[in-house]
């Protein structure tokens, strides 16, 4: 028997728990925007991160949604913390993913929900309403970009894995909680031909193919909450490389995921670095 809890859900309460996702998508795609048409009204957190008025309104409208359709399953946002913390089912949300090129009209961001159980990822959306591009994904149901199936190959051994074309957060990320930018060099001399994201559009790409890998370091649960579920569908590996609690912040994750022999050979380099994190 499977020790994996998402084995006893049925199929058709899968696609229920999919349809609903994408519903509750749906609906903080409308309130951002229309939040966005009034003026976007930017606040700094007291961690200096941003916040506008259209995170505030989709996670609000996030939790009623969730309340009125799932009243015992708990919610994990980034504006207005943990709910139901002792569910066995939990929401997770970033209503704006990249608050700080939201308000600058940078069409990259994006808004991330991700549902569990028992800790494991059951469904999640991807979705970037500036560029009309949405992926989900739900257990055993596949991955999907705007309705088409995704599929990824796997990266060929063969090829020369410098010239793979990988996703990374800036430098700072690896500095700015931790002494980590001796991994960022290390990644920037394997794969000199990468490209710095700091929104979830990087992983997108790598559930796309776009992208054959991409990493995030030291960030929050709802950065991640919809990414794992749709790597995996797609046919990609999905690799933690470090979990930590962080005073004042809670506990930060470290990632790589993309194409499964690329995200394996990334995941070695990076557990070779003196103290460097290992895959798990």
């Amino acid at each position: 028997m499977s020790d994996d809890p998402r084995a006893l859900l049925e199929a058709s309460d899968l696609q229920s728990l999919q349809d609903a996702a994408l519903s509750f998508s749906d609906t903080c795609r409308e309130v951002i925007k229309a939040a966005a048409s009034r003026g976007v009204d930017v606040h700094v957190k007291p961690d200096q991160s941003l916040v506008t008025n259209a995170d505030i309104a989709a996670e609000r409208a996030f939790r009623e949604r969730v309340e009125q359709d799932f009243p015992g399953m708990g919610v994990l946002g980034e504006e207005f913390g943990h709910t139901r913390a002792d569910s066995a089912w939990q929401w997770v949300i970033d209503p704006v993913d990249g608050t700080a090129d939201f308000a600058h009209g940078l069409p990259i961001w994006g808004s991330i929900i991700g549902l569990f159980f028992h800790g494991e990822p059951v469904a999640g959306v991807i979705d970037h309403p500036d560029l009309d591009m949405r992926v989900h994904a739900a257990f055993g149901l596949g991955a999907y970009r705007n309705g088409e199936r995704l599929s990824l190959s796997d990266f060929d051994p063969a090829l020369d894995h410098g010239k793979a074309r990988i996703g990374i957060p800036s430098r700072s990320n690896f500095v700015k909680r931790s002494a980590d930018g001796a991994v960022f060099d290390a990644l920037a001399s394997a794969y000199p031909d990468f490209r710095v994201f700091r929104s979830c559009l990087t992983h997108t790409y790598a559930a796309t193919g776009q992208l054959d890998a991409a990493l995030e370091w030291d960030v929050n649960l709802w950065d991640l909450a919809a990414t794992q579920i749709v790597i995996e569908e797609a046919g990609g590996r999905y690799l933690r490389l470090r979990e930590r609690m962080h005073p004042g912040t809670g506990m930060l994750y470290c990632a790589v995921f993309g194409r499964p022999a690329l995200a394996d050979r990334i995941s070695a380099l990076l557990a070779a670095q003196a103290g460097g994190p290992e895959a798990s």
